[in-house]
């Protein structure tokens, strides 16, 4: 089954300067190459030019599996998930 699904970075107004580089290290950049080994792996997805959100098209056997997917991202509380089945 495939699922769509679309997220976007969610803004904490008390992460400084200093704390985002170090967000950045330990949580954004390993979920950008999580989404880049995705891509290689056959699922499409990227991130939209010039926003804070992206896409992927999962190809999952069921609801559980795809949570699994999304849960790899390693920023999940910063960032909104929206999920779609395609038919």
């Amino acid at each position: 089954m495939l699922y769509l699904a679309t997220g976007e970075w969610i803004d904490d107004p008390t992460v400084s300067a200093e704390d985002f580089t170090k967000l950045w290290e330990q949580m954004v950049r390993p979920s950008l190459e999580t989404l880049s080994k995705m891509v290689d792996d056959k699922k499409m997805g990227g991130v939209f030019a010039g926003q804070r959100r992206g896409v992927v098209i999962i190809d999952a056997a069921s609801h559980e599996e795809v949570g699994s997917i999304l849960a790899n991202f390693q920023f999940p509380m910063l960032h909104h998930f929206n999920l779609i089945v395609l038919l």
